[in-house]
């Protein structure tokens, strides 16, 4: 006569007694059964997914290494968890979008022409997905347009500008830049250059959009 197939409760009843115990043996007396009874239980629940695989490697190395006594396995389970909150972290991190604002010039001085008008070094890895600007005061003629330099090198394919009577170059007649380059490295040396002032323009602000990587 064939057996009945163990219960979903009397399975979760071995798992939770594995976790409390720290060890089968420990368990199996918990439970008040035999080891070789639950021996078969503790598989079956590990079949139906309710032990963790590493809650299960921690608490028998647990029990090889001598701890019986499960309060004693905190430092184990902290420090996975500890791994695994720094894992998590990581993965935030390097996923996560910023937002630089470059100050490049005052708010009372019209801006001219130049190159490196301001220096500063790339605070992270990076992609970058988005470069736009705008002015505290409209040029009233003449486009005002901007470059943005990796290491002595431009980062765009087109270069982003702002027609004259406008406040950014995402206004009408304006140019979005396009990136020909997308990432920087740590430390890597930036600098703006004003490729062209237009007239009386002032407060000039670039925004560098993008993610950590």
């Amino acid at each position: 006569m064939a057996q009945a197939p163990l219960s979903d409760e009397l399975a979760q009843q071995a798992a939770d007694a594995f976790k409390a115990a720290g060890n089968k043996a420990a368990a199996a007396r918990l439970l008040g059964v035999a080891p070789g009874t639950y021996d078969k239980r503790y598989n079956i629940a590990a079949d139906r997914g309710m032990l963790k695989a590493d809650d299960a490697a921690i608490l028998e190395a647990a029990a090889a290494g001598g701890i019986d006594d499960p309060r004693n396995l905190a430092p184990l389970l902290e420090d996975r968890q500890g791994r695994e909150r720094q894992r998590l972290f990581a993965v935030h991190q390097k996923s996560t979008p910023f937002e630089i604002k470059v100050a490049v010039s005052d708010e009372s001085t019209a801006i001219a022409t130049g190159t490196a008008k301001i220096t500063w070094y790339a605070p992270m890895d990076a992609t970058i997905t988005e470069v736009f600007f705008g002015l505290s005061a409209q040029s009233s003629s003449g486009a005002v347009t901007i470059d943005l330099n990796k290491n002595g090198s431009t980062m765009f394919s087109t270069n982003p500008s702002a027609a004259a009577n406008t406040d950014t170059n995402l206004a009408g007649g304006g140019t979005a830049g396009i990136l020909g380059t997308t990432t920087w490295a740590k430390a890597d040396k930036m600098t703006i250059d004003i490729d062209a002032a237009g007239t009386g323009a002032k407060g000039l602000k670039v925004i560098i959009r993008g993610t950590r990587s």
